[in-house]
């Protein structure tokens, strides 16, 4: 009993995170293409691909704030 609440409670989770089709079309192309269909815990990735990434969107946003002061004060 306490076996099957448990793994009910799992499943739950593990749906919820979850990435839901929006149509056949797009539930085909997911099965095809083989696209992700969990949202991706940033945790799990490697601290050194985890840190590349953070130092390169911050990079572009600095990047672009930068070009937008630049743009107003020219």
């Amino acid at each position: 009993m306490k076996t099957e609440k448990c793994d009910q409670q799992q499943l739950e989770q593990t749906e919820s995170h979850e990435v839901t089709s929006f149509n056949s079309v797009t539930e085909h192309y997911h099965t095809v293409v083989g696209v992700p269909r969990h949202s991706v815990e940033m945790s799990t990735i490697p601290a050194p691909i985890r840190w590349f990434g953070y130092f390169g969107f911050g990079g572009i946003v600095v990047g672009a704030v930068t070009m937008i002061i630049v743009a107003f004060f020219h």
